[in-house]
């Protein structure tokens, strides 16, 4: 196979972030390469499988580019490259007046990868779904205590799509336009390679029993699911009463600002004092006492005072891209919400003394 770099190190770049950091014992190391096979690269962790065409004429048999060949072709002089197997899972590459040889493995051991879903579920707009992706993202579980909390959850049922995020504090719910029906929930850490990638143009879903697939020009995911049931994220987002609208920027600088004279910045409370038509943001510690009032553009009916994690109501908060967040708000006890339309938040407080 004679490739432009140009052309091949871009993609062996993409696809290397899926390879398994350690050797996968049952596939005899093929899964430590990339697979080079009728005109397409594959790499596979098992848990995620993506497969990039090439624009190339591979006439030869199948063959794995190991990690450290990727390597090198990623440092070898702009121009063409010739990559080629030998009889005893080697390969070969030449480049200008350079000339390797790898050790590699065989291409028969390499895990086979069901890059087809029984259910074909339609498409959606990549863009769309990467920023869904984007504003959920902050909200999932990062410990394996709950498995399903650790995975997005994709939900399309009565002509929307709901793709959530929750990791029993906050729950982030972005919705789109959809009419198929389907749910499971993908791995937080599949996804986030498949947006390294990049993801563009239209998406194909498909799914299986325990698997989904995402298809794009550019490149076909496998993507192995959690399974378990989802928890109950519409039945948490109660409409109370009592609701405002604040500027988000606004509100997001003021908590920075707060968040910094906080003793343990990524521990520390900060209050909402919420009165008619203000918002007071204020911060109580060993080293500071810190207060900022801020305008609210519709009144409160009646007046909460309320406590929250700093992070996580910034995290909140920066999910946003619009200038103005609804917040809906019970006693000091309930939840809050964040609504801006395409996007619903909720987080749980804290006590503030």
């Amino acid at each position: 196979m004679i490739i432009e770099k140009s052309v091949i190190a871009p993609k062996l770049a993409k696809l290397k972030t899926v390879i398994p950091s350690r050797m996968l014992d049952f596939t005899g190391g093929a899964a430590q390469g990339v697979l080079v096979s009728e005109n397409s690269l594959t790499a596979t962790n098992m848990e995620l499988g993506v497969k990039i065409p090439l624009e190339a004429n591979v006439e030869e048999k199948p063959f794995i580019i190991p990690g450290k060949a990727i390597e090198l072709i990623s440092n070898l002089p702009d121009g063409p490259i010739e990559i080629t197997p030998d009889e005893s899972n080697g390969i070969i590459i030449k480049a200008s007046h350079i000339n390797n040889r790898f050790a590699s493995m065989d291409p028969e051991s390499f895990p086979v990868v069901p890059f087809a879903g029984k259910d074909i579920v339609g498409s959606v707009d990549g863009g769309e779904l990467e920023k869904a992706l984007k504003a959920v993202m902050y909200a999932v579980a990062t410990d394996g205590g709950r498995p399903i909390l650790t995975g997005v959850c994709f939900d399309s049922t009565e002509g929307q799509l709901s793709i959530v995020g929750t990791d029993g504090h906050r729950v982030s719910w972005f919705k789109m336009k959809y009419d198929k029906e389907f749910k499971f929930v993908v791995p937080q850490a599949t996804l986030q390679k498949m947006m390294s990638i990049g993801i563009q143009g239209d998406v194909e879903i498909s799914y299986g029993q325990n698997n989904a697939v995402f298809k794009t020009k550019d490149f076909t995911a496998y993507a192995r699911l959690i399974e378990g049931t989802y928890v109950n994220y519409k039945g948490v987002f109660t409409k109370y009463d009592n609701s405002t609208i604040i500027e988000r920027k606004t509100f997001l600088e003021g908590l920075r600002r707060c968040m910094i004279c906080m003793e343990e910045r990524n521990k520390g409370i900060v209050k909402l004092d919420f009165t008619e038509d203000r918002l007071q943001i204020s911060t109580n510690s060993a080293i500071s006492n810190y207060q900022e009032e801020i305008s609210l553009s519709a009144l409160v009916d009646t007046p909460v005072s309320i406590g929250f994690n700093g992070v996580y109501l910034t995290e909140c908060l920066k999910s946003f891209e619009c200038e103005n967040v609804e917040v809906t708000l019970g006693n000091t006890n309930q939840p809050m919400t964040l609504d801006a339309g395409e996007l619903s938040a909720l987080i749980l407080p804290l006590r503030t003394s």
